[in-house]
């Protein structure tokens, strides 16, 4: 792999020999004993260039939380979760749950007497927040069946579960969960999204509003794991899933914290108006760091990612590139060399 700094920095095989006696040579004199051996455990396969016509640009964004937490509350895991999971989006969800189930069971008057939907009343904050709760303590506690958690036997009980939900009422909470009023689907643009298009852009944005990332940032894929019927599931065999629905996301290379992201649906997925004139690699990269051009930022790219244009583009908005290229791709070093 070769490493491109900025859209200055490059490197050539045909020099990869000269440089290399060069740097050899130029170490006796210059390099202590330690910063040999540094060199010795270098991936031979990565070249940095020496040629640079322009210093990095100034950071200038406020990294960091962009409010005050108070002294009390800093070590509070509820906290946070609350700054995200907060009143507005709670009451979103409790309103088109409700919403839905009242729909639903108009819609089915001749449910069985003993149906378990018979059984529904009106949710509210708290039981949803519970109810969320529940949620994430499953992907910590794994068991093949949602019954299984309210389970009385001794060997697979977990008594926390039934302590908040009865079996039913969470099968019931489960089964109307809802983000989007069913009857505004042929008003939402996105058809493959639309019943969590709110909610997600909500969620994305409190992670762009919450928090300021250091300069370092990265985007990559990340695949969350889904093996059931699905028009975009994605097969990705590097990956840990290797099955499920990929999202591209941009993040602090320091803390992995997700500062945006967006979710890929196939062929009818959107990149927006802007940047049209630009692959889709390319179109994908400036959407998620749209807001953070002209700040300084360092963004670091794959194979997939990188391309002149690009680079051009990021670095006329005051964005510094680290990006990888195939060490066959001669050609495009070629390119950036002549631009240099």
């Amino acid at each position: 792999m070769l490493h491109i700094f900025s859209s200055s920095e490059y490197v050539s095989d045909e020099s990869t020999e000269s440089d290399s006696e060069t740097d050899r040579n130029e170490s006796d004199d210059t390099y202590s004993e330690d910063n040999e051996s540094d060199k010795k455990n270098e991936d031979p396969n990565v070249r940095k260039s020496t040629i640079s016509n322009r210093e990095p640009f100034e950071f200038l964004a406020n990294h960091g939380q962009n409010e005050i937490v108070p002294r009390r509350l800093r070590f509070k895991c509820s906290f946070y979760i609350e700054q995200y999971l907060d009143e507005n989006l709670i009451n979103l969800i409790v309103k088109e749950t409700n919403l839905y189930a009242d729909q639903f069971l108009q819609s089915h008057p001749n449910l069985k007497p003993r149906s378990r939907m018979r059984k529904w009343y009106p949710t509210t904050n708290n039981e949803i927040r519970c109810f969320i709760a529940m949620l994430v303590l499953q992907g910590i506690i794994k068991k093949p069946a949602l019954q299984m958690y309210f389970s009385k036997r001794e060997t697979i009980s977990t008594p926390f579960f039934a302590k908040i939900f009865s079996v039913g009422r969470f099968l019931l909470l489960c089964k109307f969960l809802h983000f989007e009023n069913n009857e505004h689907h042929n008003n939402m643009q996105s058809k493959k999204l639309w019943k969590i298009k709110t909610v997600l852009e909500y969620v994305v944005d409190k992670c762009k509003s919450l928090y300021t990332p250091k300069m370092d940032i990265c985007i990559d894929e990340s695949l969350l794991m889904w093996k059931g019927r699905l028009s975009w599931k994605q097969y990705i065999p590097s990956k840990r899933s290797r099955f499920g629905i990929k999202f591209f996301v941009l993040c602090e290379s320091e803390s992995s914290y997700i500062w945006n992201l967006y979710i890929y649906t196939g062929k009818e997925s959107d990149y927006g108006p802007r940047y049209s004139e630009f692959n889709i690699s390319a179109r994908i990269v400036l959407h998620l760091c749209d807001e953070l051009l002209e700040r300084g930022f360092r963004l670091y790219l794959d194979n997939w990612y990188t391309s002149i244009p690009l680079i051009e583009k990021l670095c006329a908005h005051k964005t510094d590139v680290v990006g990888t290229i195939k060490k066959t791709e001669l050609a495009f070093v070629k390119k950036l060399e002549k631009r240099v």
